[in-house]
């Protein structure tokens, strides 16, 4: 397992300072090896907290993003446990009454990637 260094450590006490701190790391590991994934995450903390707190703040295509990581990191199980919280997030969106489907434009991709995202149903 990676360590996390001492510049990726100040890296990471900086961006905490940005209200987009979340969507950074998650863009940043999926544009990173795999393999430094644990090194990163062990300086800002776990993918499925990061995952939580991006569902919290309504950064939904951020935690799709990183359900890959929670996968890779912390297993299928916890992986599957918050696609379905995020599927349930995307569908509970508040929507006009006079729309045709009940999943917003904005969530419909979002959550057909999720229903197929390890065979989930």
């Amino acid at each position: 397992m990676l360590v996390a260094g001492p510049l990726l450590q100040a890296a990471a006490q900086l961006i905490h300072h940005f209200p987009l701190f979340r969507d950074i790391v998650v863009s940043v590991a999926r544009k990173t090896d795999a393999q430094m994934w644990p090194a990163l995450f062990a300086a800002v903390g776990s993918p499925g907290a990061l995952l939580e707190a991006l569902l919290d703040v309504g950064a939904l295509q951020s935690a799709a993003c990183c359900l890959l990581i929670v996968d890779r990191i912390q297993g299928a199980q916890e992986a599957h446990g918050l696609a379905l919280r995020l599927i349930q997030v995307c569908l509970t969106i508040p929507v006009k009454l006079d729309e045709r489907c009940a999943v917003p434009p904005a969530g419909r991709p979002c959550c057909l990637s999720l229903l197929t995202f390890g065979n989930l149903f």
